[in-house]
């Protein structure tokens, strides 16, 4: 199974004794379907929490994909 991961969660996961198998995502078709399933993770999250924590969740993956699409936040903000 493959899962989006945050930065620096590897190196984490390593120090706390626990083995974390990972790898680059190299193609953009990939990358752009993995933040898809890991928005509607994210959705599903808060709506069975309802914390601001996934909400806050939600907006991390929002920003990586208009990263992925070269659309700056600006531009998103005015649609």
């Amino acid at each position: 199974m493959f899962k989006l991961i945050r930065d620096k969660i590897p190196e984490l996961t390593k120090k706390s004794g626990n083995i974390c198998n990972y790898a680059k995502v190299e193609s953009p078709e990939l990358f752009a379907g993995l933040l898809r399933s890991k928005l509607i993770e994210e959705v599903n999250e808060y709506l069975a929490s309802g914390t601001v924590d996934e909400l806050v969740d939600i907006i991390t993956v929002i920003k990586v994909i208009l990263k992925a699409n070269n659309i700056s936040e600006e531009d998103f903000d005015k649609l």
